[in-house]
């Protein structure tokens, strides 16, 4: 046996001609080979569809047609034959199509499995602790409102009202994580939201009867118990603490006796409902709104917490919606070209918002047109094509102006599934003929039940199909800003500020003073 260039030459006894095995290929001896082939040694390496050896047979694979050494068959149909029907590869994840080796990348495309979840964040700020603590107060039953005041009263949100339905949408998730224990929500924190979890929960818990008290109470009297514990006379002072030995000028005066003034009446506190009237703007107050339209822009891996009392309350949202990997790019866009947006450039509102005006303009238009609308009942941003729809008559059969069933069989492959979702709640007869229509845009997941030691068991697989609508792309109206222009001059809440000088500092010189000026003496 010789080494020449990495591999082996040796003659065999059985043949005059010499056989090369490319032993580094397989990283084996050939002392290894031998004994994992035993009489098949030369099969191993032999590609030769024509070979004469007789220690095994040449053969055709009944699917493909390849001629191959006998011994490798069994082999060649469970791991290379293109041919051969097999599981997809997310057999695991659900799906249940058997498909041909070589189709097994096209299936993807329509594998209901291939599913993809969506964790984009986004952070919603409440205006202050005290509307936080109210809020706690009407998702429990205890209050109704904002401000329950007799000179606010409530407005009915327009529907053009785009960013005002965004927020709204993150408030009743806040007022929904409020129902759930205290206990529950503590232990769904992260590390990056240590003091709210992430919204919307993963799991929930609703107690048997809500308490009226605020839920963080009992840790906020857990602190000021440690505080006063803990409490010297030069605490919080950062000289004091470094040097405790020398006198600095507070410690002597907590050291001193208390005089007249510091025993005077205390001026009386306000009700809560007084201070959130001066907190928040009345914007927020007619809306019953406890969070701020803009959202908080901050990284993913930021630390959203706050632990003095002058830090935002600040909720942190997750999308968590399951969409198929085909429909990537359209969900992307919905959230770039639609949610992203709202707040500032396709909702422009008066400057003096904040102060109670309520004139806003839709600066940005879907490039089709047709208008941006919120679906109350999907919790969507969808395009309305017709501003004005014709007036509403009973449909003369359960599918609606279209009569017969195959035009919608037609219509479901170019419409978008939040679309369809609408259309399936129809009636009973639309939902089972877009069941049977639907086809490979179904999505197929796992619903988990928690089994014996403590463990996840998978209890059933759900189909159903995804809720993404279409994100067409917007452009700007020329016509909306120009209506926010004429109206501020005439808004009665716009606090206009004169940067202009004294009239009588400035010198404006007519035509005929700069022609004296000029002229020579």
């Amino acid at each position: 046996m010789f080494v020449m260039n990495q591999q082996y030459i040796y003659a065999d006894d059985d043949d005059e001609d010499d056989e090369i095995i490319d032993v580094a290929f397989y990283n084996l001896s050939i002392d290894d080979m031998a004994l994992a082939w035993g009489d098949h040694v030369h099969c191993s390496t032999c590609i030769d569809a024509n070979c004469k050896k007789d220690v095994c047979q040449i053969v055709k694979c009944d699917n493909c047609r390849v001629k191959l050494h006998g011994c490798k068959l069994e082999e060649h149909v469970a791991e290379i034959c293109p041919e051969v029907f097999g599981p997809c590869i997310n057999a695991i994840y659900g799906c249940t199509a058997q498909v041909r080796r070589d189709r097994k990348s096209f299936h993807l495309l329509t594998c209901p499995a291939n599913v993809v979840v969506c964790n984009l964040q986004w952070n919603r700020q409440i205006h202050c602790k005290l509307a936080k603590r109210r809020m706690k107060q009407v998702a429990r039953g205890h209050k109704h409102f904002l401000v329950e005041k007799d000179d606010v009263h409530l407005q009915r949100i327009a529907s053009g009202e785009l960013d005002v339905w965004a927020a709204m949408a993150d408030q009743n998730e806040i007022l929904s994580s409020y129902c759930s224990t205290r206990r529950c929500r503590v232990d769904q924190r992260t590390s990056l939201t240590p003091v709210n979890p992430v919204l919307p929960l993963r799991f929930s818990k609703t107690p048997e009867q809500q308490p009226s008290s605020d839920s963080s109470d009992a840790e906020q009297f857990e602190e000021e118990r440690k505080r006063r514990k803990t409490k010297q006379p030069f605490a919080g002072c950062y000289i004091c603490r470094n040097d405790p030995g020398i006198q600095h000028l507070h410690v002597l005066g907590n050291l001193s006796e208390p005089t007249s003034s510091t025993n005077a009446p205390a001026a009386p506190l306000l009700d809560d409902d007084s201070q959130l009237a001066l907190m928040v703007p009345k914007f927020y107050q007619k809306r019953n709104l406890f969070v701020f339209l803009s959202e908080a822009r901050m990284a993913d891996s930021y630390r959203k917490a706050f632990q003095h009392f002058w830090t935002r309350e600040m909720h942190t949202f997750t999308c968590q919606e399951m969409f198929h990997r085909s429909e990537y790019e359209s969900h992307w866009k919905y959230h770039n070209n639609i949610l992203q947006e709202i707040d500032n450039r396709i909702i422009r509102r008066c400057p003096g918002a904040m102060n109670g005006c309520d004139y806003f303009v839709e600066a940005m238009q879907p490039a089709s047109g047709g208008r941006i609308r919120f679906d109350e009942r999907t919790k969507l941003f969808t395009t309305e094509p017709m501003p004005n729809l014709p007036p509403f008559s009973f449909p003369e059969s359960f599918y609606g102006a279209f009569k017969k069933d195959h035009l919608i069989t037609l219509l479901i492959p170019y419409l978008d599934t939040a679309s369809l979702r609408s259309l399936a709640a129809t009636n009973f007869v639309m939902y089972q003929l877009i069941q049977r229509n639907i086809g490979p845009r179904k999505l197929v997941s796992f619903t988990w039940k928690r089994g014996p030691l403590k463990k996840w068991e998978v209890y059933e697989k759900v189909y159903s199909f995804s809720n993404i609508p279409s994100a067409e792309p917007l452009i700007a109206s020329p016509e909306a800003m120009c209506h926010l222009r004429q109206h501020m001059p005439s808004c009665p809440y716009f606090d206009r500020i004169d940067h202009s000088r004294d009239a009588s500092l400035l010198r404006y010189a007519d035509p005929d003073e700069l022609k004296t000026l000029f002229l020579p003496q």
